[in-house]
């Protein structure tokens, strides 16, 4: 076997995570270059920015990765966050 042999599925990229911080209790906002002015204020206002990402046009299944004063809290999806199912 050649040292170029690959695996099925080797030649696709990992999947893009949004990265979420969160300020307190009532802001959060997108730290991310394509997402740039993507923020939202008040209760739920992860449930509300993650709403507005899907109306952008981003998929359901995309990683969200969560911060809070400079450490990651959790991950899940854009469906998760916005409490969404199909």
């Amino acid at each position: 076997m050649s040292d170029l042999a690959c695996a099925e599925g080797d030649d696709l990229p990992e999947p893009r995570a949004i990265k979420i911080i969160t300020y307190g209790d009532n802001f959060c906002a997108v730290e991310d270059s394509e997402l740039v002015g993507f923020s939202a204020t008040g209760q739920s206002c992860l449930k509300t920015l993650a709403l507005r990402l899907l109306n952008a046009g981003q998929p359901p299944d995309m990683p969200v990765i969560l911060f809070r004063g400079g450490e990651r809290t959790g991950k899940t999806t854009l469906a998760n966050a916005a409490f969404y199912s199909e």
